[in-house]
């Protein structure tokens, strides 16, 4: 699949066709003085004027190098990239970590912080890739691998369905189970394999268990970097009235210690925005540029030189 990682550069090729027009309208202004008579003297006793024509390939030639090296650095501008069969992979490995902790059920985003977040995750698992392996782990004061990464996605929807909330908040443990579940699907763990990545999706303070320091360096030591969520308002409380606002500033370290992006979400359209956001990011971990940037800005500045090499010389009529 094609796909541009700045497609706004494409709009610059409107430019082509308008050139297209424009050589088309100069060359036609140009008709009668190509086909004029040129009278050359010649020596004789019966001197006798010769045509020349000037030849009109020459000037297409040109035009048509200049535009291919337009559409070039165009092109070269908007990176193409994609998945070429055999070359490129698109297979990975994603455990989603969800926060099941007792302060999911306030309500400052509806119905409550855990069906809007449960109902976000189950979209992002249906949206990978079949090739993708994909897990869950569900954490409060402990972290459990709920379903092991594996390519059926029916257990992990299963599990989404009607998660339970329980007291406590282990983002940390959450994090090294998460790390565990991605090891658990190598057969030899000492050999390369596809890209992995945690998204953890949470709404508070971190409790209990190893610090976020602890969990973010044994990611880093996995080469598995860790996508946050912060969930939720500052404003959140619970049914008892306690408040729980969330952590951003936390999460968001998390995310950028282990090579993950920091999101913010206060609602359910903002989550799913989230989720859909890192679901691009982990699917391009597949493709691959599919002509470099140096390589049309190469092949561009080659056939503008080869037009300026073309120049019109008469020829005989």
């Amino acid at each position: 699949m094609l796909r541009f990682l700045e497609p706004a550069w494409l709009w610059l090729l409107l430019v082509v066709p308008v050139l297209v027009v424009g050589h088309l309208l100069g060359q036609r202004r140009r008709r009668h003085a190509d086909d004029r008579t040129v009278r050359l003297p010649v020596v004789g006793p019966n001197p006798t004027p010769r045509r020349t024509r000037a030849r009109t390939w020459p000037r297409h030639l040109r035009a048509t190098a200049f535009l291919l090296a337009v559409v070039a650095v165009v092109l070269a501008l908007a990176q193409p990239v994609g998945v070429l069969p055999g070359l490129t992979s698109r297979q990975g490995t994603i455990v989603v970590a969800l926060d099941v902790s007792n302060s999911m059920e306030a309500t400052d985003v509806a119905p409550s912080r855990l069906v809007a977040a449960a109902e976000a995750a189950r979209g992002f698992v249906s949206a990978m890739p079949a090739e993708f392996q994909v897990g869950l782990v569900l954490f409060a004061g402990t972290a459990d691998i709920t379903v092991r990464p594996s390519r059926d996605r029916a257990a992990v929807l299963a599990e989404l369905a009607e998660p339970r909330l329980r007291s406590g908040t282990a983002i940390g443990e959450a994090v090294l189970t998460s790390v565990d579940a991605v090891r658990g699907t190598l057969i030899d763990p000492s050999a390369e394999r596809p890209p992995a990545r945690i998204v953890l999706l949470s709404d508070g303070d971190s409790t209990e268990g190893p610090t976020l320091d602890e969990a973010a360096a044994a990611a880093v030591a996995a080469g598995t970097p860790v996508s946050t969520i912060a969930y939720g308002t500052q404003q959140g409380v619970t049914s008892t009235g306690t408040p729980v606002p969330v952590d951003v500033d936390a999460l968001a370290a998390l995310a950028t210690a282990t090579g993950g992006r920091p999101y913010l979400a206060e609602t359910a359209d903002q989550l799913r925005s989230a989720y859909a956001d890192i679901g691009r990011t982990i699917q391009q971990g597949g493709e691959q540029p599919l002509v470099t940037a140096v390589l049309l800005v190469a092949l561009g500045a080659a056939l503008l030189n080869a037009a300026g090499s073309l120049v019109t010389t008469p020829r005989p009529a």
